[in-house]
C-alpha cells in the first residue's frame, strides 16, 4: 500500500513517497498536484486526445441551416409558399388548443411586455411611421368594409329592380 511519511530532516511540505513496490521518490509541493498541471494536460491530450465531432457544429451549422431555408423560400412556388404558411398556422392552433388558461396569460403577457419594451426604445421617426402605417391599415380596412356593404347590398338592388321589371313584363303582357 502506498503511503506518504515526512522525511528525516524535511518540512511538512516534503515527503517521501512509498510507491506500491516499495521504490522511494521524493515529491514536492509545487508537484503534489500533477493532475492540475500544464504539463498533465499537454500529455494527457497528446495521448489521448478528445474526440472530435465531425462535420460544422454549433453556430456555423445553424447559420448555414439558416441560409439553405432563406434559399428555399425565394425559389419556392406560391403553392408551396402558402402550404408551409398554412402548416405553421395549424401547429400554432395546435398549440393554443392545449395551453392552459395561466399559459395563454403568460403568452399575451409576454407579448404585451415586449410591444411595451419595443415602444420604449423606439425613436420619433420611427413612432410617426408607425402610427402612420396603423392609419392607413384602418383606412384600408374601412374601405374593404364599404366596398363588400356596397356590393352587399347593391347585389340585393339588381335582384329587386330585375324582379321588379320582370313583374311588370309579366302585367304589361310582354
Amino acid at each position: 500500500m502506498a503511503t506518504a511519511q515526512p522525511a528525516a530532516g524535511r518540512s511538512p511540505g516534503e515527503q517521501k513517497f512509498v510507491g506500491w513496490g516499495g521504490e522511494k521518490c521524493e515529491i514536492w509541493e509545487s508537484t503534489k498536484l500533477i493532475f492540475g498541471s500544464y504539463y498533465f494536460c499537454f500529455v494527457q491530450f497528446s495521448l489521448f486526445p478528445p474526440k472530435r465531432k465531425r462535420g460544422i457544429t454549433g453556430d456555423v451549422a445553424n447559420r448555414r441551416e439558416a441560409i439553405r431555408k432563406r434559399e428555399r423560400r425565394v425559389v419556392e412556388t406560391e403553392e408551396e409558399r402558402s402550404r408551409r404558411l398554412s402548416t405553421m398556422a395549424q401547429r400554432g392552433q395546435d398549440r393554443r388548443a392545449e395551453e392552459t388558461e395561466e399559459q395563454r396569460n403568460s403568452r399575451l403577457s409576454d407579448m404585451a411586455q415586449r410591444g411595451q419594451e419595443r415602444r420604449a426604445e423606439e425613436t420619433e421617426e420611427q413612432r410617426n411611421r408607425r402610427l402612420a402605417v396603423m392609419g392607413q391599415r384602418s383606412q384600408q380596412r374601412r374601405a374593404e368594409e364599404q366596398r363588400k356593404e356596397n356590393t352587399f347590398w347593391g347585389e340585393r338592388n339588381v335582384y329587386v329592380s330585375d324582379n321588379i321589371s320582370k313583374k311588370n313584363k309579366l302585367e304589361a303582357g310582354i
